[in-house]
């Protein structure tokens, strides 16, 4: 701590300072008055001598002064000699009383060196015509030497009873006496000033010992305060006070009010963000653990729907393979349509034709062997399918129960889960929207099934009815009206077959475009899940910068905790 004056010590010598020079310049001052005065006593205490003495002389006997061949009278008495009354005034007062005439001392009480009156010794100062001129009624001189001796004198004109002035009277003293006399009292001014500035020193020592006593208490309660002790109050005497110490002790009682409540709530405030960031960081980690699952289900939802994409192309490819057995059997069925009309034609001329009739009914046979081949080809095919379909709609139900997951999640997340909330929708929209396709390729396909197998018993008849041809054509020539019949039979059976494939054929386009579209939908949804995973991994990056947040927030309530405990409350 750096050492130097006290303030006490500082106070008392800038307080001081000022007193001692204000002191100094009164002392001086005062000097000067003084002097001034006791020169202005000494001249009215002259002058009435002066006034006294001329009244004496006036009541002492009758007539004017007269001065005449060295004698001086006054009316018919000679006074020459007669220092008696002069000498009483100057032992009485202590003061020289001369009387001149003109310029001329006729009578006087001062002596020279040698103890002899100064008679008969002249004035020749200035002032000395203008008295006895009339000029100036008086005149004081602080300082005349006379007799080698310097005196203060006044002088007043003599006068006769005319009026007219015959010369002076002078009274005077010693000026060392005056002098002296103004020693004694600048001496006892600057005892009396002295005295003072000791009280005054005194007292302002006392004040200033108070108010430091007061400071140190409040610098005291302020150090208190910076130690942390906030347990005490100012005390009363303080804070009642009415000076700048009282509204110092006032402020800082503030102060420490204000701190306390300061403190209180930053405790209570670093308590209950402590509790919440570690309920924000458990928050953090279970988000973080459902996002890690979530990833989970959408790396499952995206490998179900690359599967159902190339599930959906092989069943396009089937379909495709369909339609082109579809197209055979139709082509087949042109043919066998186009035999039965030659058939109807020859049966015309049947007994001229039998051998070729006979090929034709071989060609019959074949032919329906092919459509029954064909037709159980198309049978298995839409049986395929429709396992393909269940497939797509087992997918479908998978991807609808995660997709519904997924939004349970992004629920429990809150507002940073509701951009995954919004892809988990979509992907549920998706999968249902792949679910009723499937169900629309479902209820085609066995719509399929059922008129395959109508046109397998159909082929299967057709195929009875031509080998019963067979046997019968060589004994039974008679029957070609029979044969007729049955080959119209025929033909009626390949138009309505005719029918049944056109109506496959028109179902094999449905089936085909729901494939083409359950395939678009499979792409959207691997895009969709692709997109679902990259907001998810930068989901988990924002969780994990929350949560290391979280614990920056930790470490923060630590260290406020840390601080507000140093205080005492």
């Amino acid at each position: 701590m750096k050492k130097g004056i006290k303030l006490t010590t500082k106070i008392v010598l800038i307080t001081l300072f000022p007193l001692v020079l204000i002191s100094v310049i009164a002392v001086m001052m005062g000097t000067s008055g003084e002097r001034n005065i006791a020169y202005q006593l000494v001249e009215e205490n002259l002058e009435n001598v002066a006034y006294s003495v001329d009244n004496i002389y006036n009541l002492y006997e009758d007539g004017d002064f007269s001065y005449q061949n060295g004698i001086f009278k006054k009316g018919t008495k000679d006074i020459t000699d007669d220092y008696e009354l002069l000498d009483q005034i100057k032992e009485q007062s202590d003061i020289e009383v001369t009387l001149f005439w003109g310029k001329q001392r006729v009578l006087t009480t001062i002596t020279n060196d040698k103890g002899e009156r100064v008679i008969g010794t002249t004035l020749d100062e200035d002032f000395v015509s203008d008295i006895l001129d009339g000029k100036i009624k008086k005149h004081f001189a602080p300082t005349i030497q006379i007799a080698d001796e310097d005196y203060c004198g006044f002088y007043t004109p003599l006068k006769l009873k005319n009026g007219d002035i015959a010369g002076m009277i002078f009274t005077g003293r010693a000026k060392a006496d005056v002098q002296k006399e103004i020693a004694k009292g600048q001496i006892r001014m600057i005892a009396s000033m002295t005295v003072i500035l000791c009280i005054a020193l005194i007292v302002l020592i006392f004040v200033v010992r108070q108010i430091i006593k007061a400071l140190k208490h409040t610098i005291g309660r302020l150090d208190d305060v910076a130690e942390g002790k906030l347990d005490f109050e100012m005390h009363g005497k303080m804070l009642q006070r009415a000076d700048e110490i009282g509204e110092m002790s006032q402020s800082i009682q503030g102060l420490i009010d204000e701190f306390k409540s300061i403190i209180t709530d930053l405790s209570d405030s670093s308590q209950e963000l402590e509790e919440f960031s570690n309920e924000f960081g458990q928050s953090f980690d279970t988000i973080a653990e459902n996002i890690s699952n979530i990833n989970v289900a959408v790396d499952e939802i995206a490998n179900g729907a690359t599967s159902q994409a190339g599930e959906t192309v092989e069943a396009n490819d089937e379909i495709t393979r369909m339609g082109e057995a579809i197209g055979h059997a139709v082509d087949d069925i042109e043919l066998l349509n186009h035999n039965s009309d030659k058939m109807r034609d020859y049966s015309e001329s049947a007994e001229n034709t039998l051998q070729e009739l006979v090929a034709i009914s071989e060609q019959t046979s074949q032919a329906i062997d092919e459509v029954r081949t064909q037709t159980n080809l198309t049978n298995e095919s839409a049986k395929a399918i429709q396992t393909a379909t269940d497939m797509i709609t087992n997918i479908s139900a998978q991807t609808n129960m995660l997709s519904l997951n997924a939004s349970i999640e992004a629920a429990r997340a809150g507002e940073n889960g509701k951009g995954f909330a919004v892809v988990a929708d979509e992907i549920r929209n998706l999968s249902e929207q792949s679910k009723s396709s499937a169900d629309e390729i479902m209820a085609i396909v066995s719509e399929l099934i059922r008129n395959s197998n109508t046109s397998v018993t159909t082929m299967n008849q057709v195929s009875g009815r031509v080998q019963e041809q067979n046997e019968k054509l060589e004994n039974t020539r008679a029957m070609f009206q029979s044969l007729n019949q049955e080959i119209a039979s025929v033909s009626d059976g390949v138009n309505r077959i005719r029918e049944i494939m056109e109506v496959l054929e028109g179902q094999k386009n449905t089936v085909t475009t729901s494939v083409e579209q359950l395939a678009s939908i499979a792409e959207e949804n691997a895009a969709s899940t692709e997109e679902t995973s990259a907001s998810m991994t930068e989901l988990k990056d924002i969780v994990k910068q929350c949560h290391e947040q979280t614990q920056r927030l930790i470490e923060i309530s630590n260290e406020l905790n840390k601080h507000t405990s140093h205080f005492q409350l």
